[in-house]
């Protein structure tokens, strides 16, 4: 009896493992050996050298991603984020960890703490994106920080007031990307840093 429990047991185990969607890289129809040699760790340098700063930190790497309903729909309940997706990367490539076509809508989230010092008396907070396609509304904390429109621009935001100073803060991004089905535009691509 005992012995048929642990052998339940260990078969159970395993398969709980794998309901949790952790990343991992699709197979992309056409593929090549550096498909797999991806790393998930961002980048240690500043990604735009002309303008660096002493203080900043890269938001990118692997985030939470979940399907989106409707543009203007409430802001997801944190625990609905199942499924890794590595940030920045396009929806659709195996590299992002999702590999989905014709996602209209999408609910990314993270998680980062603010640096001390980085909301000193006087200093700005700012959470600079390279590029959403087409349209990003930005949420920190539960509260909309803004939209921008227009798929490969980089923009920013001040979100100074809308941080926690000490603990983790809250990133949510809503894309809304009117790909038409015959996949003519690329998909949500999203690349930031927070200065």
């Amino acid at each position: 009896m005992h012995s048929n429990l642990f052998t339940n047991l260990l078969t159970l185990v395993p398969l709980l493992g794998n309901l949790a969607l952790g990343y991992e890289i699709q197979t992309p129809p056409l593929d090549t050996d550096w498909t797999y040699s991806v790393g998930t760790d961002p980048w240690p340098e500043y990604p735009r050298p002309q303008l660096q700063r002493s203080d900043w930190q890269n938001l990118n790497g692997i985030w939470k991603w979940k399907q989106g309903a409707y543009r203007g729909e409430p802001l997801p309940a944190d625990e609905s984020f199942q499924q890794d997706i590595l940030v920045p990367s396009c929806i659709e490539s195996g590299l992002s960890g999702v590999m989905l076509q014709n996602q209209t809508y999408s609910w990314y989230s993270t998680e980062f703490n603010v640096p001390h010092g980085f909301a000193q008396k006087g200093r700005r907070v700012l959470l600079n994106f390279e590029a959403v396609d087409h349209e990003a509304t930005v949420y920190v904390n539960g509260e909309i920080v803004g939209t921008h429109r227009g798929g490969y621009w980089h923009f920013n935001f001040d979100i100074t007031k809308y941080l926690t100073s000490h603990g983790k803060n809250t990133l949510h991004v809503f894309v809304f990307d009117p790909t038409d089905h015959e996949g003519k535009k690329k998909s949500p691509l999203i690349k930031l840093s927070l200065r």
